[in-house]
């Protein structure tokens, strides 16, 4: 006789999935997960209930809460966040003077893991820990395609036009835009963006040997700064920084 209590594995099943597609619907959810639709309601009511999601009714998108995190506050990777990342992108904000953040790609979706956007009078928007940004709508997004693996690239570009959150998704016009951009990118070792929410970015990659593992990126008001001006006064310092992430990826424990 099986000892597992199959309502848990339902949860966990349901919770992954939220973990790799935050925003997802409840339909969504039940392709994800391959339960019906109406266990997949029940339990996000469940969850809800208890505080681990919220609903966004007009949206019909579903979202972890904070309260998710506390599931895992023995998880070494956030500690590698705090400790040794956290100081390296709080010291390249006080030297920009613009917001900084630090953004890591899961689930064909970028999640800012760490950021200074929440903090001070020059935020230019507020954007929590883990909150899900746009591959192909997003300086960090097209700068983490530009320098990934061509066949890392092809599957995350796959995942964002068919398999994201409808928030997320990217469009076949942002595809081919990307796909005109993308030699520029690498040429120039980063993307600027112009976003109609989050205003405009600059980002830059930082690499786990050789492979990209994430991106830095700079937050300013559109038109602030000119690309001679971020190029000679802000590049150097954010490839620095880069760089010093770099390194110390080799000390984060895990996967």
């Amino acid at each position: 006789m099986s000892s597992t209590i199959n309502s848990v594995v339902r949860f966990l099943d349901v919770l992954m999935a939220l973990n790799q597609h935050n925003g997802a619907s409840v339909s969504e959810l039940a392709k994800l997960t391959g339960l019906p639709r109406g266990t997949s309601h029940r339990i996000v009511e469940t969850l809800r209930a208890q505080g681990y999601v919220r609903r966004d009714v007009d949206a019909g998108s579903v979202w972890l809460t904070k309260k998710v995190r506390s599931l895992s506050a023995g998880y070494e990777n956030q500690n590698w966040l705090d400790a040794l990342a956290k100081p390296v992108v709080d010291e390249l904000a006080r030297k920009v003077g613009w917001d900084v953040a630090l953004t890591m790609p899961e689930g064909g979706v970028l999640l800012n893991r760490l950021s200074t956007q929440t903090e001070g009078p020059m935020a230019i928007t507020s954007v929590t820990r883990d909150f899900p940004l746009a591959l192909l709508d997003t300086a960090s997004g097209r700068t983490y395609l530009a320098f990934a693996q061509p066949n890392v690239r092809e599957t995350l570009i796959r995942a964002c036009l068919r398999e994201t959150p409808a928030r997320l998704r990217g469009t076949p016009d942002q595809v081919r835009q990307f796909r005109a951009d993308v030699e520029t990118i690498r040429a120039r070792g980063y993307a600027l963006h112009e976003h109609e929410k989050f205003g405009t970015a600059i980002a830059v990659p930082f690499y786990a040997g050789v492979a990209v593992h994430g991106c830095l990126s700079m937050h300013f008001p559109a038109k602030a700064l000119g690309r001679a001006e971020i190029e000679e006064s802000y590049l150097p310092q954010m490839w620095a920084a880069a760089e010093k992430l770099g390194a110390l990826v080799e000390t984060k424990p895990g996967p």
